[in-house]
């Protein structure tokens, strides 16, 4: 999964096999290897979002989100929301308050508080959920 910083050139790659990200604050130069700076990861990455300074991520396993601040080309990590196994699939409210996930494997959907990273529902659903949309008022997401 890649994701660009809106109004950037810095790009993020999630690296399953590697269980990392790689950040590079110029997409001009991302043919280079050296363009890269990586970040490890506590499980293999799925999907990931960005925007501003902020970079979300899903890890399969331990199922989680972690949140990532940019800062000077170094991403540091500020927190963790636990989410069930597999978790997959990610978007994010317009506002910027509550990220969606779907967990691919446990068949589930849940609802993340980002000021808090705490989970704040989540739900049963039809198995192997992963790709999901949210409307444009956040309130009906499509998995």
């Amino acid at each position: 999964m890649v994701a660009r910083i809106p109004g950037t050139e810095t790009l993020v790659v999630a690296d399953e096999d590697h269980r990392a990200l790689h950040i590079a604050q110029d997409a001009r130069r991302a043919s280079s290897r050296d363009a890269f700076t990586t970040v490890e990861l506590p499980g293999a990455p799925a999907q990931v979002v960005a925007w501003g300074d902020t970079i979300l991520v899903t890890i399969r396993d331990p199922g989680m989100l972690i949140r990532l601040e940019l800062a000077g080309g170094v991403a540091k990590e500020t927190g963790r929301a636990p989410l069930p196994a597999d978790a997959w699939g990610l978007a994010v409210t317009r506002d910027a308050r509550r990220a969606v996930v779907t967990s691919a494997w446990t068949h589930k959907v849940s609802v993340v508080d980002l000021e808090s990273l705490s989970p704040v529902a989540t739900l049963d659903v039809a198995r192997e959920p992963r790709g999901i949309t949210l409307t444009r008022d956040g309130r009906t997401a499509f998995v």
